[in-house]
């Protein structure tokens, strides 16, 4: 059952020391925050104390209806209506401001290291139209939510068109995304661009093309120049591109080289590793046969090894066995060579019905394995279960040891109907160096939640998303736990103990080989300033307390 909602108001005073005392962990509590709208919402801290939060309006989500967690999708659609408030240490909303385009935005805000605040997304006209990338800085006067803006940008092409910016250590802006709005044929372009961080307008940038469909995977710095990985080909046949462009967006001359067997290549990530190294991850699609003898296409998972030439100094694919898979979240070179891979062993689950097994659900559990330095050996491989479905994965934490963010379902698999899927809790966990667990945590209501952990002074923060708690169907979650992940008197909050299994994962050649490939620079893309670009005192959002100590 929901708890009543509450809208938190606050004097300047108050205002004042709450923004004083922000930046440690303080007692711990959990909100829930939205409006009488379903609401998609991420809240990150901020470097001067409290959270950014980042609410958008979306349509009814029929999955959150009726507890079916494999049917969340939007049932209506509904003018996105992006609101953006600062949250103090204790969770308290300081101000609402709404900042809009006056149409259909998909916009949220993320801090930068100087404190402006960056907000990035798209806007269309309407919901069938084609959308219009939006990047725009602001100052913020943090007492009073006054935004002041520094610059307000859109690229708006004759097409698709969108940017995802992020911000590097030395402050610096950089720019990766797609438009369709070179072509007329509806082929997908990469885009790859530096964003001056006090005008917004592109110093350079670079529409790139290879195949019919065509994704950035990786962009990186590497001296003067970076290297790129791209994702490129059509709905049967995919490879993986990587090369050098200058420092201007050019494709080096005959840097790039393409890999990849027949089916779907998809590179997930590129790292840097020592010695000026580079480890390649993602998916390559293989045929098997299932237990029933039903043959199909199935995922494994590939690791490569790269040189600071980019060359292939090993590369391997791995195998979690028959009706099952292990895909990756992250992955770590440790102090001895190895690496350890943490992600999801995913097995899929069969019913029988009148003789016959159809596939019924793919069961996921956290999952981790350790390779050697040449990826030939699988020297560790273990996955943890808690109920049927425990959607999670593991992160590794600045001092080695690993956090466990998700959610976790309990499915009836005798009786498969919508009725037998029970509510997701969140599932979250803190593990030592050697994946031993110091403890394990859910916290739910009667319907779905999900969450991420993260630690913080003193303790941990909570974010997530919530349909047993808040305004709305659907409502954001944000909150801060003790160090041993608690809430004091919080009932919500119960301990778990996750059975640790064997995992095996078989290790075989990959086998690429490289073939040369010619990225062609389409043009480039410029900014237009935005008129229209809003910001306006939003009604207050309501908060409904969850826990509080």
């Amino acid at each position: 059952m929901k708890k009543k909602n509450t809208v938190r108001r606050l004097s300047k005073l108050t205002m004042s020391i709450a923004l004083l005392t922000a930046g440690t962990a303080q007692a711990g509590w959990l909100t829930a925050y939205g409006t009488p709208n379903d609401d998609m919402g991420m809240a990150t801290p901020s470097s001067q104390g409290g959270y950014y939060m980042t609410l958008l309006t979306i349509g009814s989500l029929s999955g959150f209806a009726s507890n079916d967690p494999s049917n969340i999708l939007p049932s209506a659609t509904t003018k996105p209506a992006p609101l953006l408030s600062l949250l103090a240490a204790d969770g308290t909303p300081l101000w609402t401001n709404k900042i809009s385009t006056g149409a259909y935005d998909t916009l949220f805000a993320t801090e930068l290291t100087d404190g402006r605040l960056l907000v990035q997304g798209t806007t269309q006209t309407k919901p069938t139209a084609p959308s219009d990338a939006v990047w725009a800085v602001y100052q913020v006067n943090r007492a009073s939510g006054k935004l002041t803006p520094v610059f307000r940008n859109v690229y708006k092409g004759k097409g698709i068109d969108s940017l995802s910016i992020n911000q590097d250590a030395q402050g610096e802006l950089w720019a990766q995304g797609s438009t369709s709005s070179f072509n007329s044929k509806g082929d997908i372009d990469m885009i790859v661009a530096k964003i001056n961080a006090n005008t917004g307008a592109p110093e350079w940038s670079s529409v790139l093309n290879y195949a019919h469909y065509n994704s950035v995977a990786a962009f990186i710095p590497k001296g003067n120049q970076f290297v790129l990985a791209v994702n490129a080909g059509d709905t049967s046949n995919q490879k993986v591109l990587i090369g050098l462009l200058d420092n201007r967006g050019m494709p080096v001359t005959g840097s790039f080289n393409k890999y990849g067997a027949n089916g779907i290549n998809s590179a997930q990530g590129l790292k840097s590793i020592a010695n000026g190294n580079y480890l390649l991850y993602g998916t390559t699609t293989t045929t098997t046969s299932d237990s029933f003898g039903i043959t199909h296409k199935s995922s494994m998972t590939f690791v490569v090894k790269l040189d600071a030439n980019l060359n292939i100094v090993w590369d391997k694919k791995y195998s979690a066995g028959q009706d099952a898979d292990f895909t990756i979240t992250e992955i770590n070179e440790n102090s001895d060579g190895s690496f350890t891979l943490n992600g999801t062993a995913n097995t899929m689950t069969y019913y029988t019905v009148m003789g016959t097994s159809i596939p019924l659900y793919v069961t996921p559990h956290p999952a981790t394995i350790q390779l050697s330095a040449t990826g030939d050996d699988v020297l560790l491989g273990k996955s943890f279960e808690l109920n049927t479905m425990d959607a999670a994965s593991f992160f590794k934490n600045t001092d080695g040891t690993y956090s466990l963010s998700g959610q976790t379902t309990n499915i009836n698999l005798t009786n498969p109907t919508a009725n037998s899927i029970g509510n997701s809790d969140i599932l979250y966990g803190a593990f030592d160096a050697n994946f031993a667990p110091s403890w394990v945590k859910t916290l739910g209501g009667t319907k779905i939640d999900s969450g991420n952990v993260r630690p913080i002074a003193g303790g941990y923060s909570l974010t997530g998303m919530s349909s047993s708690w808040g305004a709305g169907k659907l409502d954001a979650l944000v909150g801060e736990l003790d160090s041993n992940g608690n809430i004091a008197s919080c009932a919500g909050i119960k301990n778990a103990v996750m059975t640790e299994k064997p995992l095996t994962i078989v290790a075989s050649d990959l086998g690429w080989t490289p073939q040369a490939a010619k990225l062609i620079r389409k043009g480039s893309i410029n900014k237009a300033n935005i008129t229209k670009l809003n910001v306006s005192i939003s009604p207050t959002i309501t908060a409904t307390p969850v826990c509080s100590d």
